[in-house]
C-alpha cells in the first residue's frame, strides 16, 4: 500500500507555453484555483460538499458501487476528492493530468485525509494506452481554459472514450463531465460517446452548462440513479441535490 497522500510518477517536462494567470484564492473552507478569471477548481481542507459538478460526479461513481480502483483523468488540485471521501468512496486513484501546478496545493490541504492517490504527470490519451489496468470507475474532467471560457480538447469527443471503454473492468462505469463542443452540437457530441456504450444517462443542471453522462455496462435505470444520485448528494449536505435532472438515453 502507498502511503496517504499523493505519489508522483512518470514526470516529464511541461512543454513551454505563455503564461495561463493561474492564481489561487484563499476561502474559507480551503483554495480555490483560477485560470483567467474562469474557476478550475475548489481544492477544501477536508472532505465535504464543493456545491458544484464535482458533487455529481462523486455522486454519481458512488451510485453505481464502491469498487476499488478509480482513474481520474484531469485532476487541477483533486477538488474531486473531497466530495468523493465524504460519501466513504475509499477507491485508489489513478490522478492524470499534463499539468502538476496543483500538486502543491492539494498535498499541503488535502494530503493528511485523501486516501491513496497516485499522480501520474502526462497527457490522458498516452497514459490510458500505456496503462495496462483495469478500473471500477473512470472520471473524465479534462478542460483547458481559452480567455474566459473553458474548452475541451478533441481527444475527449474522439479517441477518449473508445481508450476509456477498454480500460473499464465489466462492471465498471465510466463518468464524463461534457462542455459545448465548437464544431458540433452538445447532442451530437454527446450521443456520439453514449453510442460506444451499452447503457448511458445524462446528468442536467439548473445552474451549469456542463453536462455529465454516465457510461457502462450494467446501469440500471435512470429513474432509479436519479433517486440514488440526489439521495447521496442530500447525504453530503451538496445544494445539488435539488439542482439537477436526469434522463435515459434512448437507444
Amino acid at each position: 500500500m502507498r502511503a496517504a497522500g499523493v505519489t508522483q510518477q512518470q514526470r516529464m517536462p511541461s512543454p513551454p507555453h505563455k503564461p495561463d494567470r493561474v492564481r489561487t484564492v484563499v476561502t474559507g473552507r480551503g483554495v480555490r484555483i483560477l485560470q483567467n478569471g474562469v474557476v478550475l477548481s475548489e481544492v477544501l481542507a477536508k472532505p465535504g460538499p464543493t456545491h458544484s459538478v464535482f458533487d455529481v460526479l462523486a455522486a454519481a461513481v458512488c451510485c453505481h458501487g464502491a469498487g476499488s480502483r478509480l482513474a481520474l483523468l484531469g485532476f487541477e488540485g483533486g477538488g474531486i476528492l473531497a466530495p468523493l471521501r465524504a460519501l466513504g468512496a475509499a477507491h485508489s486513484v489513478d490522478a492524470v493530468d499534463v499539468s502538476d501546478r496543483s500538486c502543491g496545493v492539494f498535498q499541503s490541504l488535502c494530503g493528511r485525509w485523501c486516501g491513496e492517490v497516485e499522480f501520474h504527470h502526462q497527457d490522458a490519451e498516452v497514459w490510458l494506452r500505456g496503462t495496462r489496468s483495469r478500473f471500477d470507475a473512470i472520471i473524465e474532467d479534462i478542460s483547458v481554459a481559452a480567455g474566459r471560457r473553458v474548452l475541451q480538447p478533441d481527444m475527449v469527443w474522439n479517441t477518449l472514450p473508445g481508450l476509456v471503454r477498454t480500460r473499464l473492468r465489466p462492471s465498471g462505469v465510466a463518468v464524463f463531465n461534457l462542455l459545448k463542443p465548437e464544431v458540433t452540437s452538445l447532442k451530437t457530441a454527446v450521443r456520439h460517446i453514449a453510442d460506444q456504450f451499452s447503457a448511458a444517462y445524462l446528468v442536467e443542471f439548473n445552474d451549469f452548462e456542463n453536462r455529465i453522462l454516465v457510461v457502462g455496462a450494467n446501469l440500471g435505470s435512470a429513474r432509479a440513479a436519479s433517486r440514488r444520485i440526489r439521495s447521496l448528494l442530500a447525504t453530503l449536505g451538496s445544494r445539488l441535490a435539488s439542482g439537477i435532472s436526469i434522463r435515459t438515453l434512448e437507444r
